[in-house]
């Protein structure tokens, strides 16, 4: 069975507790600070959890990625997620490598990030994401990106969102940044209320 995922802290918004991954691998990789996969045809709830303080690095030049929440598997999903907060000031969701490799598995970092469902992403709280990656990659393979909601099933809503202080502070080549991106060329969506603002690159192409 499957339980709704609500009220967890994974790190920390205050920067007192981090988790810090700091990965030799030579492959592209990702970290998820909560993963879910489930296809059930239920109402399922992923809400007032945090994630904070989380750092992916390589040395490398492999790409590495940083999801704060991902949720959906398939239409039959019926998703509600709302009031979590990701990210804060001190306590940034960050990846630091020198890939320059532009994809959406493994060198993005992202706050929310929704697959194939109908769902209510609604008072969510997203800051300060950021990486230092070389990725040129634009849409759905941007550097850093608020909210990703990928093919989204019909009467969907995002709505009193906010999104802030989100950068790609590599000097080295002219990246993208998102506030929210959508993959869906079909599905009828309701977008309202959100406010985004504060998006950073420092390449100068």
């Amino acid at each position: 069975g499957w339980s709704d995922c609500n009220s967890n802290t994974i790190g920390s918004l205050d920067g007192t507790k981090t988790i810090l991954i700091a990965n030799s691998s030579t492959s592209s990789s990702e970290v998820y600070g909560i993963y879910s996969s489930a296809s059930i045809a239920a109402v399922t709830t992923f809400n007032n959890n945090s994630i904070g303080a989380i750092t992916h690095s390589k040395s490398n030049t492999a790409a590495c990625g940083l999801v704060g929440l991902r949720a959906g598997s398939s239409s039959s999903n019926n998703l509600i997620i709302e009031d979590n907060a990701i990210g804060n000031a001190g306590a940034e969701m960050k990846t630091i490598n020198n890939s320059t490799t532009a994809s959406l598995s493994g060198n993005t970092v992202i706050g929310i990030y929704v697959l194939s469902s109908i769902h209510q992403i609604r008072n969510n709280l997203i800051r300060n994401l950021t990486t230092n990656n070389q990725s040129t990659g634009t849409g759905t393979s941007s550097s850093v990106q608020g909210m990703y909601i990928s093919s989204a099933a019909s009467g969907s809503l995002i709505s009193g969102n906010t999104i802030h202080s989100l950068s790609n502070t590599s000097p080295a080549a002219n990246s993208w940044v998102n506030g929210i991106t959508i993959s869906s060329s079909t599905a009828l969506l309701t977008f309202e209320k959100n406010f985004i603002h504060s998006l950073v690159i420092s390449g100068t192409g």
